[in-house]
């Protein structure tokens, strides 16, 4: 899947603003008649240095490194080449997603840099797995990204769906949202951690080829509205980092659901997820790389 949409979704999204400033947590793929070609779960064998390569065939309009390790461990990419040589991570290593258990490359993660064809190289440490999707022939202008949400007690979002889904079409992308799925009650209260047993149990349910939004009673450690495995998550890789976390006791008055405020955070978060960043982090030093997302004033 790779789940980038329109190079990674992050170019067709130029225009989709998250409108915040701060960290990647929020506090208080394919396509419809034209599916995309994807390469997915590509094994990488890097020698016992941990350097290797690999190659990018011509057509390729996005890719993606997995890497996984134990939950105790963050995996680290040291270098990124492309076939001319240039090192990708001495301007955009800011951008690699970086956490215990699952750390990433996206390519490209702004409009200056493209996946050229040819050998690229790599070099990684602290990793158990590393793995490579490839996206290989472009999107229509309407793209559609697949969603499944689940669900953990009987609040209905229907109308939350249908307003992440309003905020996607205003920047032409439509979101093809399949049948809620009920949770077992046992993960209707999980923590914000990915790498926590039974949050990496319920998110591993989810589909490699879908956007999997989790919408849980509450955090049992946190206080957010909603978090994201990555920026991006681990699109086109079935696990623990594959899908989004949505808080539906934070979005609640009275015990009635903000219907607007729930759509707008699983949308938020929901771009995370595909390779968003703010246009502006906490503490203002860090930018996103995507060069028409105006700066946060401060």
């Amino acid at each position: 899947m790779l789940g980038l949409l329109r190079s990674i979704l992050i170019l067709l999204l130029l225009t989709l603003i998250i409108q915040s400033c701060g960290s990647s947590d929020t506090n208080q793929n394919d396509v419809d008649s034209e599916l995309p070609t994807v390469s997915s779960g590509n094994d990488l064998n890097p020698n016992s240095s941990g350097n290797g390569l690999f190659e990018i065939k011509s057509g390729t309009v996005s890719f993606l490194i997995h890497a996984t390790s134990a939950t105790n461990t963050k995996p680290q990419f040291n270098s990124l080449k492309d076939p001319n040589g240039n090192e990708l991570l001495t301007t955009l290593g800011e951008f690699a997603w970086k956490s215990n258990g699952y750390s990433n490359l996206l390519v490209p993660i702004s409009s200056s840099y493209d996946p050229k064809s040819g050998i690229w190289s790599y070099s990684a440490t602290n990793y158990s797995q590393l793995k490579l999707d490839m996206r290989t022939s472009d999107l229509s202008e309407t793209p559609t990204i697949k969603v499944q949400p689940y669900i953990s007690g009987s609040d209905n979002i229907s109308s939350a769906l249908n307003i992440m889904k309003s905020i996607f079409s205003k920047s032409g992308i439509n979101l093809d949202v399949e049948d809620t799925e009920t949770l077992e009650s046992k993960y209707s209260q999980v923590s914000y951690n990915f790498n926590n047993s039974t949050t990496s149990e319920m998110v591993s349910k989810g589909d490699e080829d879908k956007v999997n939004l989790f919408f849980i009673t509450d955090y049992n450690d946190a206080a957010y509205l909603g978090n994201a495995a990555g920026i991006p998550g681990s699109q086109g890789l079935k696990g623990s980092h594959n899908g989004v976390l949505i808080n539906l006791s934070a979005h609640k008055t009275g015990g009635s659901l903000n219907n607007q405020l729930l759509g707008e955070t699983a949308g938020h978060e929901m771009g995370h997820f595909l390779g968003l960043f703010h246009p502006s982090e906490s503490p203002g030093t860090l930018f996103d790389p995507i060069a028409d997302t105006p700066q946060c004033p401060l």
